[in-house]
């Protein structure tokens, strides 16, 4: 299965774009419903074979320190209506 971003107007696909990573939403329920939030897609839910890729996170790479900026991911590129 070829992996691609599930992130709004992220075409990052595995394979096609050198040193990109693809993350699977945490198990975690708190972290995880802080993803989709971030994510911020109206009526979706990831599933086990949703991914996130390192484009969307600070450094690059996520992190599991709840203090880190790369605990959830926050770099994205939202398409919004004038």
């Amino acid at each position: 299965m070829v992996h691609s971003c599930c992130a709004f107007n992220c075409s990052n696909r595995h394979g096609q774009v050198e040193n990109v990573s693809y993350y699977r939403f945490p198990i975690d329920p708190d972290r995880r419903r802080r993803w989709i939030a971030a994510v911020n897609r109206k009526n979706w839910t990831p599933t086990e074979h949703t991914r996130l890729c390192s484009k969307h996170f600070v450094s690059g790479t996520k992190s599991d320190d709840p203090l880190s900026p790369d605990y959830v991911p926050s770099i994205f590129h939202f398409t919004r209506s004038p």
